[in-house]
C-alpha cells in the first residue's frame, strides 16, 4: 500500500512539473556532467553521485548511486551503543545501495540560466539489513565501553524503479545547483525525498 501511494504522490509531482513547463524549449546544447550531494526523505537519508549525458534534442541518460540509510524499525528497545566517536554511530543503520540507469528528458527557460528535467529508469538495489543479538557475556576490563547487542547484516539483492523531478540553477556555464524530488521504489524499502546536488560540466558542446 505504501508503495502504491508513493508511486502516485510522485507521479503528482511528475505531471504538475511537466504542465507548468510544458511551453520551455528543450534544451540546445549538448553536455556530459557529474554531480555530488544528498537530501532526506520520509524515512532516513540519502547521499549520491551521478554523471550524465544531455544531447542536443533535450534526450539524453545517466547513471547514479545512492545509499539510503535510515534506523532499524527491529532495534532493540535496549540497545545500548557503547563507546563511540561520531554522534551518527550510535545505532547501526539499515542501507539501500542503488545504482540507477536512467533516461533524461531536459528543457531550459527562455532567460537561459534554469534547466528543468525529468529522469527514470530501472535501478539495481543491495539492501543491508542489520540483525541483533544479545551479548550476555560480561566483560570485567572493559565494563559497558561495548554495545550490549551484536550488528550483524543480511544482503539481498533486487531491481527498483527510480525516478526524479529536477530544476537545475546554472551559477556559470560550467557549475550548478540542482534541487530534485527523488523517489525509488523496490520490494525492500521504498521511498521518497528531496536532493540537492552540485553540478560540474565536465563538457559543454
Amino acid at each position: 500500500m505504501k508503495k502504491t501511494i508513493l508511486l502516485i504522490f510522485f507521479f503528482f509531482i511528475v505531471i504538475t512539473f511537466h504542465s507548468v513547463f510544458a511551453h520551455t524549449e528543450t534544451t540546445k546544447f549538448s553536455r556530459l556532467y557529474i554531480g555530488l550531494g544528498g537530501g532526506a526523505g520520509y524515512k532516513g537519508s540519502i547521499v549520491g553521485v551521478t554523471s550524465g549525458l544531455m544531447l542536443s534534442k533535450g534526450w539524453g541518460g545517466s547513471i547514479s548511486y545512492d545509499c539510503n540509510f535510515f534506523k532499524p524499525p527491529n532495534l532493540p528497545s535496549d540497545y545500548r551503543p557503547g563507546f563511540i566517536i561520531f554522534e551518527s554511530d550510535r545505532i547501526p543503520k539499515n542501507k539501500i545501495h542503488i545504482i540507477s540507469l536512467n533516461v533524461m528528458r531536459e528543457y531550459e527557460s527562455k532567460k537561459k540560466w534554469m534547466i528543468y528535467g525529468l529522469e527514470g529508469g530501472f535501478s539495481w538495489i543491495r539492501f543491508e539489513q542489520a540483525r541483533f543479538v544479545l551479548d550476555t557475556s560480561s566483560n570485567i576490563w572493559f565494563g559497558n565501553i561495548g554495545s550490549n547487542y551484536y550488528t550483524t547484516y543480511k544482503t539481498t539483492n533486487t531491481i527498483g524503479i527510480s525516478a526524479r523531478a529536477k530544476i537545475e540553477f546554472l551559477i556559470t556555464k560550467s557549475i550548478g545547483l540542482q534541487l530534485a524530488a527523488y523517489t525509488n521504489i523496490n520490494q525492500f524499502h521504498s521511498f521518497i525525498g528531496g536532493e540537492i546536488y552540485f553540478i560540474y560540466n565536465v563538457r559543454r558542446f
